[in-house]
């Protein structure tokens, strides 16, 4: 096992982390409310602020495009409520059952999640690493099974030489059984 952490850990130093804002957002094909959360018509807005970034380098573009996304999902952080974006109604049910204090939960479109990775990519773009943690960090929190949030705070924290925080992201992703598909 620490063979493959220290092979991931090597992988965030020699490869660009351009893979992040090359991933596309997907519908997730369930049965009610999973095709579409709170949220979706973000969607738009996030695939914008993508194609600027990868296809022109135009980051001014794609902050002007995600503005109104991270507007929205900020929020939906509400005091009293939890705003989780899953893929399936398995990871809904495993999350309701780590979570029973009563406080109601809002299933949030994975627009949400997808515009903190955005946005970090952008602060990556910029060399401000600080500004791309903090908002991969709405993504674990809103995306608590997603594992390109925290793949990708372990290669900002890299980038930074804080490797022993980095290796921590990987360990985490580990203990939660998450895999890159």
């Amino acid at each position: 096992m620490r063979s493959d952490l220290t092979g991931w850990l090597l992988a965030c130093v020699l490869f660009p982390a351009t893979a992040m804002a090359q991933q596309e957002i997907l519908v997730t094909k369930l049965t009610g409310s999973f095709e579409h959360g709170v949220g979706a018509e973000y969607r738009s807005n996030v695939a914008a602020a993508n194609a600027a970034v990868i296809n022109d380098k135009d980051l001014e573009r794609a902050t002007t495009a995600l503005a109104p996304a991270l507007r929205y999902c900020d929020q939906q952080q509400i005091p009293g409520r939890i705003a989780v974006s899953v893929a399936n109604a398995e990871e809904y049910d495993h999350f309701m059952a780590d979570h029973h204090d009563g406080m109601p939960v809002e299933w949030i479109d994975q627009a949400c999640p997808a515009a903190y990775k955005a946005a970090a990519f952008i602060d990556v773009e910029r060399k401000d690493f600080n500004a791309a943690i903090a908002m991969l960090a709405k993504a674990v929190a809103m995306a608590p099974y997603s594992p390109e949030p925290l793949t990708e705070q372990g290669f900002a924290l890299n980038q930074m030489g804080r490797h022993d925080e980095a290796l921590d992201y990987i360990r985490q992703r580990e203990a939660k059984g998450i895999h890159n598909p």
